[in-house]
């Protein structure tokens, strides 16, 4: 029984210390999306692209966000008028 305890807490110990922060693509990592191996067209082959890879439009870090172009508002009108 203590030999199970010991193996069990070792066993834990091996699995918390192998968490990393790790990338399967190195494209994947925000630290490399300005490198040349991360930018088009060099990228767009092997579908590495950032873009390709999260499935979204990737955003510089140190640019601001674009605030939504203004919208004209529709005022309701009553039924049946057109």
């Amino acid at each position: 029984m203590k030999t199970l305890q010991i193996l069990l807490v070792l066993l834990a110990g091996l699995t918390i210390a192998g968490c990393q922060d790790r990338y399967r693509y190195a494209c994947q990592d925000p630290a490399n999306w300005n490198s040349e191996e991360c930018k088009r067209p060099q990228c767009e082959a092997s579908g590495t692209c950032p873009d390709q890879l999260l499935g979204r439009p990737v955003q510089e870090e140190s640019a601001p966000a674009e605030e939504p172009a203004q919208t004209e508002k529709c005022e309701p009108t009553a039924q049946g008028e057109i």
